[in-house]
């Protein structure tokens, strides 16, 4: 072996950086004898250990300028970590926007998680090829996140226009963690916005060329921002069996434009490491991007003379390169191109011209594969390119895509994008039919049918729909169609009348409101948890369904119980008649229990309405101007038969006409319509306080007509610690003109603003498992009232009203609500959309599913969703509770049935499925059957007052509550409900009184994590 053999083997890393300084060795291949091999060898171990000592890494402790042939950059230590000045060498222009670049997180923000980082260390070394190396460390601290230690390297090579960005998270705590990364960059040449400026990301909808803020998913691996001033293209370029999303953030009134990208979750156990890698490629020249790798950028472009030009703009230098391209039509044609060749280098420009005419409009996959020196040469090779080669798509002309096709126009080229996809589940199911292709059975209201359902038939046997339900309620069940044959399965359904067991008596089958459920594309989960996929919600009426081959759809029946039908068991047929299988006739029972809800549902609600959405809405399923007051007319009535109030259909009027006495007088009748429909709060317009007089005849004005304590004035909404002055302020303002009228503030976070005179505390859901809980409760039992809201958040393990949660995870928060004495809820639009269709696209920016609407647009109102249905249950079971709770304080007063007693507190333990906010059970059968028991128990309690009233010869007058005194308890600990004065509830007419004690439980478990329903008394 010669001596540079021996050099190359043993030692290429001085091979390496003898080669990058241009030094040459030559030795000869002569045998030399074996002291000058040792002497040499020891010579080389020496000179290793030089280069490694002028290598090593020296800290960062001040702002620090690194560069390379092309590139440079700034680091501020004071910055954690965000790099806000960087670019090319020439032209020096600083490409980063306001917010920075590199920035990473692994998870969604939010106001309850203080995380922080420790421990920060910026160092710089220079490698042996004379690479510049940027190490940024630190320790995480908080929630999700503790125990975990990031590791961020950034390389400037001295051959490339560009960065390298090397991302590593180690868990050295002793808890797993579940991440979900994402890197962020905020991006503008120059330093401002110009209207040339183009952001592009290639999704599944084609690469597009972004105007507003929104979450894409990806479909390559690659992101570009042009500015066509400077001539300068900011590409990013990320691993392509990891990313799953981006964030596309264009906000040019903010000067906010920029990229957060999203990888795939992943559960990191103690010792568990994650890393990626990603890169930063600027070249120039390029007007639009239609392909980015970590080498190069192209722009294709068609024109209509027949040519199609390719534009291939470089980082770094390539000699005797060709090109092999083709093009892909829609129908699968494949053209091939002629063979191009060229060198590529920094700053210039590659142009091939192609003498191509698209046989018409369409989209067109452009594919093409580069060679060096004859040889195939692979492109993104760190970044986890499939095939190594351009993959791009252009349009010729304008086209219509089908709206029925799930053809996705640009299709992700790795599985990454769909990792997250809910794949078939297991299910046994008591099946109501079955045949060689269709299945039949039924669900709840609580359980979400998905398409992909294929239930394998239980051992039980259930022949019957079953509905039970107060009169004045509504309750809803479904009916599951599985069609695993080749055609499309049409189904309808045929409802005979209801008729009473015992007394034959007819009702109408109209009662019964039958809907299809439809499905929705959800392909970024909320908050990054959960699975992807289509999940149902939006409710159409029809009793026609058409359901795919292979595909699952659902009718859903909703029942109503007019406060007039007589209690007791009513028996009806649902016909099933289709094309693929004979009249299938499915029987059902619905029980009516004894007791009425009441008129207006005892727990208040607060919920936002957008007019300027339901009227845009209306014109464009119409195409007609929409007539405002039926629109508003429609969703009124919508919401009062969901048993909800909209703030914005029932805000008393600012001033007209100089006589507003008149103007309120005027309305008097419609308000008291409203309240007995059902409608329970009316808030005052804030832009009153300007004008003192007329806030002073509209106070008269309730005053007179006792309508003070169903009216509030939604004073502020999410106050800062900086706004409290200002705050306290407007409400001394209101107070001296309206002492008695009732002020509502929302808080959130950490540290929530509850002023002392402010009437309702309408908290952020999470605040309950703060430090503050404590001290909330125990306002709540002094009387205070307490709303609360899910607006934005929070996400799992909370419960909200997300598309993509399960149904118990919507209704548990009322019966959440109701152990808290929360009185309350608020919620801040049922039908916003902003610039999208809601059925098509329920995400928003956050990323959220269905955050901000309930119901979907239809031409003649609002149609209905699951969730709101669930809500509706929901509300509906708050005042079960309330009737259960009085009812049992009536057996108490009386003493006369202390066995009864007995077995109705022990119904009244929660704990088995809801022990705090986060840890209830997602088995809604728990829930449902909950339900029932304490409906039974109301029936029984019905007959032993009324035969204790029997007895009596006089009614008691009403009794006058007071509130309970406050007891001490411990911050994770809750009663399983604690008990304030309230509004008297009626329940057959006859006030029933509210219990204000609390009984504790014995057997309490503190919950670590959440605010418990369990309440222990301090000695």
């Amino acid at each position: 072996m010669t001596i540079l053999t021996e050099i190359i083997y043993t030692y290429p890393l001085i091979k390496s950086y003898i080669q990058t300084k241009n030094y040459t060795i030559r030795l000869l291949t002569m045998k030399l004898s074996t002291g000058t091999k040792v002497t040499i060898s020891l010579f080389l171990q020496l000179f290793l250990i030089f280069i490694s000592n002028n290598t090593s890494a020296q800290s960062i402790q001040t702002e620090t300028e690194v560069k390379s042939q092309y590139m440079w950059l700034k680091i501020n230590p004071l910055q954690q970590g965000v790099i806000t000045q960087l670019g090319l060498i020439n032209p020096p222009d600083n490409i980063s926007g306001p917010l920075g670049m590199f920035q990473e997180g692994f998870g969604v923000g939010s106001f309850y998680v203080p995380n922080r980082k420790i421990n920060e260390q910026w160092e710089q070394s220079t490698l042996a090829d004379g690479t510049k190396e940027i190490r940024y460390t630190y320790n995480c601290e908080g929630p999700n996140i503790q125990g975990l230690k990031v590791k961020r390297t950034i390389q400037l090579s001295p051959f490339v226009a560009g960065l390298t960005i090397k991302l590593e998270v180690k868990n050295e705590g002793t808890e797993s963690q579940w991440i979900a990364p994402w890197v962020a960059n905020s991006i503008n040449p120059g330093g401002k916005w110009n209207e040339t400026d183009r952001l592009e990301l290639p999704t599944n909808e084609g690469i597009l060329s972004i105007n507003s803020s929104h979450h894409w998913v990806a479909s390559r691996n690659w992101s570009a921002y042009t500015d066509q001033e400077l001539l300068t293209n900011v590409c990013l370029i990320f691993h392509a069996d990891m990313l799953h999303s981006f964030l596309a953030v264009w906000e040019p009134k903010e000067n906010k434009q920029g990229v957060q990208s999203w990888f795939l979750p992943s559960l990191l156990k103690p010792g568990d490491t994650w890393s990626t890698v990603y890169k930063l490629s600027i070249v120039r020249g390029l007007s639009h991007v239609n392909f980015a790798s970590e080498e190069i950028a192209c722009q294709l472009d068609y024109k209509e003379e027949g040519k199609l030009i390719l534009l291939l703009s470089p980082n770094r230098d390539f000699k005797n390169m060709r090109i092999q391209s083709r093009v892909l039509g829609p129908d699968g044609k494949v053209w091939r191109l002629p063979t191009k060749k060229f060198d590529f280098q920094p700053n210039i420009l590659i142009r091939c011209t192609y003498d191509w005419t698209a046989p018409g409009p369409g989209r067109y996959d452009f594919l093409a594969q580069l060679e060096q020196d004859g040889k195939p040469y692979y492109l993104g090779k760190e970044t986890g390119s499939p095939h190594g080669g351009i993959d791009t798509q252009f349009v010729v002309g304008n086209f219509e895509t089908s709206s029925t096709s799930k053809e996705e126009p640009f299709p992700p080229w790795t599985d990454a994008p769909n990792a997250l996809d809910k794949g078939p589940r297991k299910l046994e199911r008591p099946l109501l039919f079955q045949n060689s292709t269709i299945k039949i059975w039924s669900e709840p209201s609580l359980f979400k049918i998905f398409p992909e359902d294929n239930p394998e038939p239980s051992n039980q046997t259930d022949s019957a729909l079953k509905i039970s339900l107060a009169r004045k309620e509504r309750e809803s069940i479904q009916v599951a169609l599985r069609n695993n044959g080749a055609d499309t399965c049409t189904v309808q359904t045929i409802l005979t009348e209801l008729k009473n067991r015992q007394t034959g008596m007819s009702i109408p089958k109209d009662v019964i409101s039958t809907y299809e459920v439809k499905y929705h594309s959800v392909v970024i989960p909320s908050y990054y948890e959960g699975p992807t996929g289509y999940w149902p919600d939006m409710l159409v009426p029809t009793n026609t369904i058409k359901i795919p081959p292979q595909t699952t759809s659902a009718f859903w029946l909703t029942f109503y119980a007019p406060e007039t039908l007589p209690p007791g068991d009513y028996k009806g047929t649902l016909e099933l008649q289709s094309n693929s299988f004979d009249p299938v006739e499915l029987e059902l029972n619905i029980h009516v229990f004894e007791f009425a809800l009441p008129n207006s549902p005892t727990l208040k609600t607060d919920f936002g309405f957008s007019w300027e959405n339901a009227l845009k809405s209306a014109q464009l399923l119409t195409g007609q101007k929409p007539n405002a007051s039926a629109v508003a007319s429609a969703y009124l009535q919508n919401a009062i038969e969901h048993r909800v109030t909209l703030r914005e259909l029932t805000q008393l009027p600012l001033p007209k006409t100089p006589d507003y006495a008149q103007e309120l007088s005027n309305i008097l009748p419609k308000i008291q319509r409203l309240i007995k429909e059902g409608i329970n709060t009316f808030t005052i317009p804030l832009q009153l306080i300007n004008q003192p007089e007329q806030l002073k005849i509209l106070y008269s004005f309730l005053q007179t007509n006792n309508l003070v304590k169903q009216s509030f004035v939604p004073l502020w909404e999410y106050p800062k610690e900086e706004d409290k002055e200002k705050l306290l302020n407007t409400i001394t303002q209101w107070k001296t003109i309206t002492p008695e009228l009732p002020l509502m503030i929302t808080t959130r976070g950490l540290n929530p603003i509850l002023p002392e005179n402010v009437d309702i505390w309408c908290i952020h859901s999470p605040v309950m498992d703060t430090q503050f809980n404590r001290y909330i409760l125990e306002k709540i039992q002094a009387g205070q009232k307490v709303w609360w809201c899910v607006n934005h958040a929070p996400p799992r393990p909370y419960a909200n009203f997300f598309l993509d949660f399960a149904g118990i995870e919507h209704r548990i928060f009322f019966w959440q609500t109701w152990m808290l004495g929360i009185k309350g809820v608020h919620y801040w639009c049922i039908n916003y959309s902003k610039e999208k269709d809601p059925q098509k696209c329920p995400l928003d920016v956050i990323p959220t599913n269905g955050d901000g609407f309930l119901v979907y647009p239809g031409k003649d109102g609002p149609l209905n969703s699951i969730r709101w249905e669930i809500i509706r249950d929901g509300i509906e079971d708050y005042d079960y509770l309330n009737i259960f709770s009085q009812l049992i304080k009536e057996l108490k007063d009386t003493g006369t049935n202390p066995e009864l007693l007995q077995q109705a507190e022990k119904v009244y333990d929660f704990h088995e499925f809801c022990p705090d906010l986060v840890n209830f059970s997602r088995n809604p059968d728990l829930l449902l059957s909950k339900r029932i028991e304490i409906a039974e128990y109301i029936e029984r309690m019905l007959k032993v007052r009324q035969s204790d009233r029997n007895t009596q010869t006089t009614t008691p007058e009403k009794i006058i509550q007071k509130p309970t005194q406050s007891q001490q308890q411990e911050s994770s600990q809750l009663p399983q409900k604690i008990e304030t004065k309230t509004q008297d509830t009626f329940v057959e007419v006859k006030p029933i009184q509210k219990d204000k004690t609390t009984t504790p439980s014995k057997n309490t478990t503190p919950n670590p994590k959440s605010v418990g329903f369990k309440k222990r008394i301090d000695n």
